[in-house]
């Protein structure tokens, strides 16, 4: 008797902390999923400029700009994008390169999302809620810089071509 309630006690215990795993894993996963607006009000800075290098038929750039699509209404207040497909523009290659160099990244590849400061190489849908919220941030801070639009300012390449989301097809 004492023996069957010794495996009882240790089922239940075994039980608890399975479901208890369980729900911790399924509460960080999606909170990590989560963009974060609390507090949030429109301010007199400047938008924030996402940046989003890509290149036409990559799948990874295509699944980004699908999700920045889907979010960008929302955010329109305090987030703009900005792309430039690198692939067939060389002025626009000629860009992203001067941006990695300026940055002193020597290996890069698309999608190449600049935000301010930091940037990020590749996508997925987790690494795109870190990026809104990274915007959003950037948006309510006093010490937003728009490295890109300097960049680009001192730059004398006329053939740079950029494209809002709502340009690109697809």
């Amino acid at each position: 008797m004492k023996e069957n309630n010794k495996i009882i006690k240790t089922v239940c215990i075994v039980c608890s902390i399975v479901v208890i795993s369980i729900a911790l894993g399924i509460l960080l996963s999606t909170s990590g999923n989560k963009i974060h607006k609390k507090g949030l009000k429109v301010t007199d800075h400047e938008k924030v400029t996402i940046y989003v290098f890509r290149g036409d038929g990559c799948p990874h750039c295509e699944e980004a700009i699908a999700y920045f699509k889907t979010i960008e209404d929302e955010y329109k207040d305090f987030i703009q994008f900005v792309t430039y497909e690198t692939w067939n523009n060389t002025a626009n290659s000629e860009l992203l390169k001067a941006i990695a160099n300026e940055r002193k990244i020597q290996k890069y590849g698309v999608p190449f999302i600049v935000i301010g400061e930091k940037e990020f190489i590749g996508f997925s849908k987790g690494s795109g809620v870190g990026m809104i919220n990274y915007a959003l941030e950037q948006y309510q801070s006093d010490s937003y810089k728009d490295e890109v639009k300097e960049i680009i300012e001192t730059t004398n390449a006329t053939d740079i071509k950029s494209m809002t989301l709502k340009e690109i097809e697809g």
